[in-house]
C-alpha cells in the first residue's frame, strides 16, 4: 500500500482543572515551549494544527484487551459532594461561564458555547455531551497500557483556550464556510447543540466500528457538515497531541486533506499545546513508532547533520542453516557445505532451524551434544559474523513432551542456560530467550513464567559471559491477537522483575501481499508497545524477516525480479530508520525454500546484488533524516565521511506498478549523480526523462547545475469566481519550466486590488511552490459594496515581466442558500447570499419530504451586503427550502434539505 506521509492533525483533550491555557502563539514553525502559562509542566510544542500533526505518530491501531468500562462513562450515576453526576461534573467544566450549582446539582446562570462557537445557550436541556473519540479508538492508539488513573485523568480534565486571532465572538451558522470557529476548550468532551448530536454520534459510530475508519466513509462525514468537521479535526488533533497518543493510518490521511482544504481560521492560527500526559508519568507513543515519514518538502533543498551512528555490519543478520558430512559413530565432521555458506556479506548470523535448540543440546537431562552447534559457530566464523543463539525448545523430558512445554523446573532451564553461556564465552554474542513466544506452536506458557525464564537465564549468562547481549523472547507482528495480548503482558512482567535483558526483537512478517510498507506497519507496533510499556531504551531487532510467507487466509507468493530486489533493499533501509541494530533475513539456503516468497540461494543473483548494494550503500554511513516531499515518495538523506547521499523511492512494491517522472531539476540539490540497486546509471530520474518507483536509488554527488528550474509559465485557476461579500475562496497558482514540468519551492508574488484580500493583507511575498509546482491562495472578498470587483495578479520571483496570471473575484449573480436549521419544534432558520438582490427582496419557498402534503412561500429582506436571514415554521428536519425572486421569471438557488 502506498504510504500516505501527510501525518496530520492531532488533538488535544486535555488539561485538568488545575491545567493553565492551551494559547496561541507566533506564527512560526513547530517549537517546543516552556514560557508563559505552561510553568511547570514539561515542554510543550507549538505551531498551527498542520505543524503539530507533523509529530504526531501514525500506528496502526491495536485494540487488544479493550472492553466497555475501562474509561469513566457519562452515564455513570456516581455523584460528587454536591450531588453531581460525571455528566454534570463536565459541564460545569466545560461552560463557557461557570453556572451556580444548587440542590440536587441544579445548574442555573451559566453559558455554554456550542457546536464550537455556532450557538449559545443558558440551558443546560439544550446542551448535548459527547466525546471527540470513543474509548476504543483512544485504547488502540496508545492508551492501552495506562492506569485507571490515568486514563481517568484523559476522560475528566479540561483547559480553557484563548487565541491572539480576531475570531468573531459571536456565534456563527455551522455550515458557514467563512470559518470563523472557537474551540473553547481542550478535553475529550465536546459540547453540541441537539440538531448535531446525530451528526457525532455517526463519527463516534464509525469509529467504533471501525478500528481505522475508510477514507470515503469519513470524506461522506465530513460532506455532511464540512465546517464542524474542520473543528472537530482541530480540536481532536490537539488533544491526541497533548496526551501523546498516534493517529491510525486513515484517520492521519483524511485530516490531512481535511487541513489542507480548511479556510477557517482555526486551521490557520498557532497553538500552544501542552505536554499533559507527562503530568500523569503518561509515556508518548515515539515518532520513531510512526509508519509514515513526516512530511517536509523541503528535504529537497538540502542536507543536515547526522542523527543516528554509523550503520555497522550488524545490520545485515542471517539465517544460514549449515550443512555437513558428519558420521556420529567415527566422530567425524566433514567441512561445510559451500552452497549453505553465504556469499553476500553478513555481519550476524542467528542459530535457528540449525538443531541447536535446548531439546537439540541436551537430549537427556545432564547429557549434552555440542557437535551441531560447535559447527554453526564455526561457520559463522568463516563469515566473520557475530552469532545470536535462540535459547528456547523445551527437551521432552524437562516438559510434558512438547517443545512448546514451560520447563517443569527453573532450575533445569537454568543449569541448561549455564552450560552453553559457560562453554562457549564470547564465541556467542547474544542470547534469544525464546522463540516467537506469542504464538501456542512455540510456547505454551504464560507471560509471566516466560518472564521468568528471562530473569533466570539473564543471571546465568551474565556470571559466565557478561558481554553477551540478553534478548528478550521475541514476538511476531502479524498474528495481532497473540501479539497484542501476550507481548504487552511479558513486558510488564519484565517491568516488575527490572527489566531482565539487554534488548527486545520482533518477526516482522508482513502478510503474503503484503510489502515494506507493511512490515513497517508491525514495527511501529512493536516500537509502541516498548516504549508505552516502559522499557529501556535499548537495543532492538529484527531476527527474522521475509515477505510472501502464507498464513491469516492467504496462500504463499513467489516474489521475484524488481520486487524481490525492492523489498529486501526496503527492509534493511528501513531498518536503519526504525533504528534495529541488525536485522536477520530468512533464510539462505542451498535450494530454494518453499515457505518464503523470496529466496536467497547461490542461484538467486538478483537478490544478491540487492543484498550487496545495500550493505555497500548503508555500511558506515550516519542516517540524518527521512521524509516525504509528497505523497508516496519518500527520501531519506546519509552522511558517509564527507559525502551526502540520498537513497529515495517511490510507492512500494505491494502497490501497482507505481511510478513517479520528477521535472529535471527536482532531485538537483541532493546531487548529480544517480545509482540503481542493479549498480546502473540512472540519470534519467535526474534529468526528468525516466520514471522513479519502488525500487530504491542513490542520488549523491555534488548538486547538478540544473537543481533550479526556470518558470516558463504560471497560471490561475479558476480565472473569475463569484463570491459572495465576506466570503473565502482558494484559487490555485502553477508553475511549469519550459518542458511543462512542475517548478518546485518557486517563489510566487501575489497582489490583490479592489475587493480582493490575503488573510494577511493585500500581497503574499514568501509563497513557495510544492512538489506539483502549485500555490493555493486563500482569498475574501471584502468591502460594502456588494458588486464590486477583485483582482489577484500573481507572477514567479524571476524578473520575467510576462510571466504572469490573474484571476478576478465579482458578485454572485444569482441566489445561494447556505443554511437550513430547524432549531425548535417547528421552527427553522434559513440564511444564504443574493448580492444581485441587496436591498430588495426574494422569496423562499418551503415544501415537506413529499413535496404535496404542505408548501409555504416567505418574503425574505436582502440586506445591503447581499445576506438574508429568515425565521420560518412550520418546518421538520427533511423539509426542503430553495428561494427565488420572482414568481413568473424566477431565478431560483440551490435546494437545502433542513437539519
Amino acid at each position: 500500500m502506498r504510504t500516505r506521509l501527510a501525518v496530520l492533525a492531532i488533538g488535544f483533550s486535555l488539561l485538568l482543572p488545575t491545567a493553565q491555557v492551551a494559547q496561541a502563539a507566533p506564527e512560526t514553525g513547530v517549537q517546543s515551549s516552556s514560557q508563559g502559562d505552561l510553568t511547570g509542566r514539561a515542554a510543550a510544542i507549538a505551531g498551527t494544527p498542520k505543524q503539530i500533526l507533523s509529530t504526531i505518530p501514525v500506528v496502526s491501531p491495536l485494540r487488544n484487551g479493550f472492553k466497555q468500562g475501562l474509561f469513566p462513562s457519562l452515564t455513570s450515576k456516581a455523584k460528587d459532594k454536591r450531588g453531581c453526576t460525571l455528566y454534570n461534573q463536565m459541564l460545569i467544566k466545560l461552560a463557557t461561564k461557570t453556572p451556580r450549582v444548587g440542590g440536587g446539582c441544579k445548574l442555573t446562570g451559566g453559558l455554554w458555547t456550542l457546536d464550537f462557537g455556532a450557538k449559545t445557550t443558558t440551558k443546560p436541556s439544550d446542551v448535548r455531551l459527547t466525546k471527540l473519540l470513543p474509548d476504543a479508538y483512544i485504547w488502540g492508539q496508545g492508551a492501552s497500557q495506562w492506569t485507571p488513573a490515568q486514563r481517568s485523568a484523559f476522560s475528566t480534565a479540561v483547559s480553557k483556550v484563548s487565541s491572539s486571532s480576531k475570531m468573531r465572538s459571536r456565534p456563527r451558522p455551522i455550515i458557514d464556510y467563512s470559518g470563523n470557529y472557537i474551540i473553547n476548550n481542550i478535553s475529550n468532551y465536546w459540547i453540541v447543540s441537539r440538531n448535531n448530536i446525530a451528526m457525532t454520534n455517526r463519527i463516534l459510530n464509525l469509529m467504533i466500528n471501525n478500528a481505522d475508519p475508510d477514507q470515503i466513509e469519513l470524506a461522506r462525514l465530513q460532506l455532511t457538515a464540512p465546517a464542524l468537521f474542520q473543528a472537530w479535526t482541530v480540536a481532536t488533533l490537539m488533544n491526541l497531541k497533548a496526551w501523546g497518543l498516534s493517529l491510525s493510518p486513515n484517520m492521519a490521511a483524511n485530516f490531512q486533506v481535511n487541513l489542507d482544504n480548511c479556510l477557517a481560521e482555526i486551521c490557520k492560527i498557532n497553538y500552544t499545546v501542552p505536554n499533559e500526559g507527562s503530568v500523569f508519568n503518561i509515556v508518548a507513543v515515539p515518532q520513531i513508532a510512526s509508519e509514515v515519514a513526516v512530511e517536509n518538502p523541503a528535504i529537497l533543498a538540502s542536507y543536515s547533520a547526522p542523527t543516528m551512528p554509523a550503520v555497522g555490519r550488524d545490520l545485515f543478520g542471517i539465517h544460514a542453516p549449515a550443512d555437513w558430512f558428519s558420521d556420529v559413530k567415527s566422530g567425524t565432521e566433514g567441512p561445510t557445505d559451500p552452497a549453505t555458506i553465504p556469499t553476500v556479506p553478513v555481519g550476524y548470523v542467528r542459530m535457528w532451524d540449525t538443531e541447536t535448540t535446548w531439546r537439540d543440546l541436551e537430549p537427556t537431562k545432564g547429557t549434552f551434544v555440542w557437535r551441531k552447534l560447535s559447527k554453526q559457530i564455526e561457520t559463522a566464523q568463516v563469515l566473520n559474523a557475530k552469532v545470536m543463539m535462540v535459547l528456547g525448545g523445551t527437551p521432552a523430558w524437562a516438559g510434558n513432551g512438547s517443545a512448546a512445554d514451560n520447563p517443569k523446573s527453573i532450575a533445569d532451564w537454568s543449569a541448561y542456560v549455564r552450560a552453553v553461556a559457560c562453554k562457549y564465552g564470547p564465541a556467542i554474542s547474544s542470547y534469544e530467550i525464546w522463540n516467537e513466544a506469542n504464538l501456542q506452536t512455540f510456547y505454551t506458557g504464560t507471560p509471566a513464567q516466560m518472564a521468568d525464564l528471562t530473569a533466570a537465564a539473564f543471571k546465568e549468562i551474565r556470571a559466565c559471559n557478561p558481554n553477551a547481549l540478553v534478548v528478550a523472547a521475541n514476538t511476531t507482528s502479524r498474528a495481532t491477537g497473540s501479539f497484542g495480548t501476550f507481548f504487552p503482558a511479558y513486558l510488564e512482567e519484565l517491568k516488575t522483575r527490572n527489566w531482565p535483558a539487554d534488548a527486545y526483537s520482533v518477526h516482522s512478517y508482513p502478510t503474503a501481499s503484503g510489502g515494506a510498507d507493511d512490515r513497517i506497519r508491525g514495527v511501529a507496533q512493536f516500537r509502541t508497545m516498548l516504549a508505552l510499556s516502559g522499557a529501556p531504551f535499548t537495543t532492538v531487532f529484527d531476527s527474522e524477516t521475509n515477505y510472501g510467507l502464507a498464513g491469516l487466509g492467504e496462500g504463499k507468493i513467489d516474489i521475484t525480479g524488481d520486487k524481490a530486489m525492492a523489498l529486501l533493499s526496503r527492509s534493511y533501509i528501513d531498518s536503519v530508520r526504525y533504528g534495529f541494530g541488525s536485522t536477520f533475513w530468512y533464510v539462505w539456503t542451498k535450494s530454494p525454500d518453499p515457505k518464503f516468497g523470496i529466496q536467497l540461494t547461490p542461484a538467486n543473483t538478483d537478490e544478491q546484488q540487492a543484498w550487496r548494494q545495500t550493505y555497500d550503500w548503508l555500511i558506515g554511513a550516519q542516517l540524518q533524516r527521512c521524509a516525504t516531499p509528497k505523497d508516496g515518495l519518500v527520501v531519506c538523506q546519509f552522511s558517509k565521511g564527507a559525502e551526502n547521499f540520498s537513497l529515495v523511492w517511490y510507492g512500494d512494491a505491494s502497490d501497482a506498478s507505481p511510478a513517479f517522472t520528477p521535472s529535471k531539476g527536482y532531485f538537483g540539490p541532493l546531487g548529480s549523480n544517480c545509482q540503481t540497486l542493479r549498480g546502473a546509471d540512472c540519470a534519467g530520474i535526474l534529468n526528468g526523462t525516466a520514471p522513479l518507483g519502488f525500487m530504491p536509488v542513490r542520488i549523491s554527488g555534488a548538486p547538478s547545475a540544473a537543481a533550479v528550474a526556470i518558470p516558463a509559465s504560471i497560471s490561475m485557476t479558476p480565472e473569475g469566481v463569484a463570491v459572495g461579500l465576506n466570503q473565502t475562496t482558494t484559487l490555485t497558482v502553477t508553475v511549469l519550466d519550459g518542458a511543462g514540468k512542475p517548478v518546485f519551492d518557486q517563489e510566487v508574488r501575489a497582489t490583490a486590488t479592489g475587493s480582493a484580500r490575503f488573510e494577511g493583507g493585500n500581497t503574499v511575498k514568501n509563497g513557495r511552490t510544492n512538489a506539483q509546482g502549485q500555490l493555493t491562495l486563500s482569498v475574501t472578498r471584502v468591502g460594502a459594496n456588494a458588486a464590486q470587483v477583485g483582482t489577484i495578479t500573481v507572477v514567479p520571483d524571476t524578473g520575467a515581466a510576462s510571466l504572469k496570471a490573474t484571476s478576478t473575484l465579482s458578485a454572485p449573480t444569482g441566489i445561494v442558500l447556505k443554511t437550513a436549521v430547524v432549531f425548535a419544534v417547528s421552527q427553522g432558520t434559513v440564511t444564504g447570499t443574493a448580492p444581485a438582490f441587496a436591498g430588495s427582496s426574494i422569496e423562499l419557498v418551503v415544501s415537506s419530504p413529499a413535496g404535496v402534503f404542505m408548501q409555504r412561500r416567505f418574503t425574505v429582506s436582502v440586506d445591503a451586503d447581499g445576506n438574508f436571514k429568515k425565521n420560518v415554521l412550520p418546518v421538520r428536519p427533511g423539509f426542503t427550502v430553495y428561494a427565488i425572486d420572482n414568481p413568473s421569471t424566477p431565478t431560483k438557488s440551490n435546494t437545502l434539505i433542513f437539519r
